[in-house]
């Protein structure tokens, strides 16, 4: 999460605005009235305030005369978060946090990216005059831009823990810093239940910061700047007719939540789920019987591969296997207005046809190099892996993979490279690299765990690029601000007492290899159960 500069912007306004309060006779003959001078000299244009941070302003207040006996003063602070300047007409949402010349004060609103108001009154008590000032403020988290790690000391439920650092944190310099029990500490107790993914989700117009949760019966919906709890199951999905069957959840480049339950596959807006109610996407596809057309519907095998790039109406953005009719079947546009199931064209030059592919079951599905899905299969009457590669752009069959031996039987996780043809895997205590490229895949050990066992496999990805995949960096092109970004292998390890993050450095992205030497560890934990990357 970045932290949010706060900004206090000295800001004059129109003095009209403020004279309108009163009759000013200050420049009346007959009503001489010493004007009054609010000094702001010395007052830095810029501060940096966290919740709960004391913050400290010494204006000099001087009349003409030299008199300010009779003068009083108000500090306001509206406790509602504003794109539109304050006025003084809007008094319900302020409330005042001082009384004299000087502000010493600390700063309770919550942390918003929108801006407060700071409204500053010094009064002459005899006349009724006044001079304004008004300050905008922005509140930032306590909490930077790190990795949010889920786990339980309990097996029952679950809290959350954030390591902020320089493999994670941009910009970060000094000692890694390790800050547990966040949900426990906002909340007052732990989350009912065992978190299994999370999915980080901003909104741009809303300003909001969210963690969508799912166990294997709930959702949660988490306040990104707090961790304090906005609403769990049916508050968060606002549909009660749904059994309670979530599989995966996953951010969709077009601002839209996407999840998996219970077979089916949902959008909704995100930042508040409430803006649009959710759709069931899986409405059915055309198959020709004969001289009849019909409508067939489908059901979602375990997982989802969901593009996080921009595509066309012609691109497929969702690729899922149905189990029933034996073939791949795509979501093309955006979630939310293309509510159909699409099929895949069947070419015989191809790697394989999507169409006819009975007698699989999904392992895992994700995005990979290129932006390409990749389909992680295994034959149920073989026993072979195999992975599916559908090319992005133009939703076809581009390679299938046979994966030799059988170390995939154990396994417990996946991550799907984008930058580099490579898939790793993980069982209780060893990582493997599986290397598409060249003649034929190999399956490479990479490591082995000294001691307990491995309860989360994943990569480190930077939440930016997860939700500006494509954002041009001023200077260098396309390119992910941190460099850890795609490089490192977060493994979590449980001992029966403890839980430890391992970060294990790739050092190339087409090869597979680790740089063991440079492993790092973070410790503390309960059982870790998933890690997501917070901005």
């Amino acid at each position: 999460m970045k932290k949010y500069i706060l900004y206090v912007l000295l800001i004059f306004l129109n003095m009209n605005f403020f004279t309108a309060c009163f009759d000013d006779k200050s420049t009346d003959p007959d009503h001489p009235i010493p004007d009054i001078v609010i000094d702001t000299i010395g007052i830095p244009g810029a501060f940096r305030v966290t919740q709960n941070e004391r913050l400290t302003i010494r204006p000099k207040v001087r009349r003409d005369n030299g008199d300010t006996s009779d003068l009083s003063y108000k500090w306001m602070l509206n406790t509602v978060a504003t794109t539109t300047q304050a006025t003084g007409a809007n008094y319900s949402n302020y409330v005042c946090i001082g009384e004299s010349e000087v502000l010493d004060t600390i700063i309770f609103l919550a942390p918003n990216e929108i801006t407060y108001f700071l409204w500053f009154q010094v009064t002459d008590n005899k006349t009724q005059y006044r001079r304004d000032i008004l300050w905008k403020v922005l509140v930032q988290s306590a909490y930077n831009e790190g990795i949010l790690i889920a786990n339980t000391k309990d097996g029952r439920t679950t809290d959350f823990s954030l390591i902020e650092g320089q493999q994670f944190t941009e910009g970060w310099t000094g000692a890694d810093k390790i800050t547990h029990n966040l949900y426990s500490n906002a909340n007052g107790n732990t989350m009912d239940g065992l978190v299994k993914q999370i999915c980080y989700s901003y909104n741009s117009v809303t300003k909001s910061k969210r963690f969508y949760c799912i166990g294997n019966d709930f959702y949660t919906l988490v306040d990104g700047l707090e961790y304090k709890l906005v609403g769990r199951d049916f508050e968060v999905i606002y549909d009660n007719t749904l059994s309670m069957k979530p599989e995966q959840i996953f951010f969709s480049s077009t601002g839209y939540i996407v999840w998996v339950n219970d077979g089916n596959m949902y959008p909704f807006n995100k930042g508040i789920a409430r803006d649009y109610p959710i759709i069931q996407i899986p409405m059915g596809y055309a198959v020709q019987e004969g001289e009849t057309q019909k409508i067939k519907t489908s059901k979602i095998d375990k997982y989802v591969a969901y593009t996080h790039q921009s595509g066309n109406s012609k691109s497929a953005w969702g690729v899922w296997y149905d189990k029933a009719e034996g073939r791949f079947l795509c979501q093309k546009g955006y979630p939310y207005v293309k509510k159909s199931i699409e099929t895949f064209v069947s070419d015989p030059q191809k790697a394989f046809d999507p169409n006819n592919l009975p007698g699989l079951e999904t392992v895992y599905a994700a995005i990979g190099v290129n932006g390409d899905f990749y389909m992680i299969m295994k034959n149920t009457t073989t026993g072979v892996y195999q992975v599916y590669v559908i090319e992005r752009t133009t939703s076809s069959a581009k390679y299938l993979y046979n994966i030799p031996g059988n170390e995939m039987d154990q396994a417990i996780g996946y991550v799907v490279s984008e930058d580099g043809n490579v898939i790793y895997f993980a069982t209780s205590t060893q990582i493997y690299a599986i290397v598409l490229g060249g003649v034929s895949p190999q399956v490479n050990l990479l490591y082995t765990i000294s001691s307990g066992e491995i309860t989360h496999f994943s990569m480190f990805r930077q939440a930016w690029y997860l939700i500006n995949p494509m954002t041009y960096v001023s200077g260098a092109g396309y390119k992910v601000p941190i460099d850890t970004h795609e490089n490192l292998l977060l493994t979590g390890v449980w001992d029966g007492n403890n839980g430890t993050l391992y970060t294990i450095p790739i050092v190339s992205a087409s090869g597979g290899s680790i740089d063991q030497n440079n492993i790092k560890t973070y410790s503390g934990f309960g059982k870790i159960l998933t890690v997501v990357s917070q901005q």
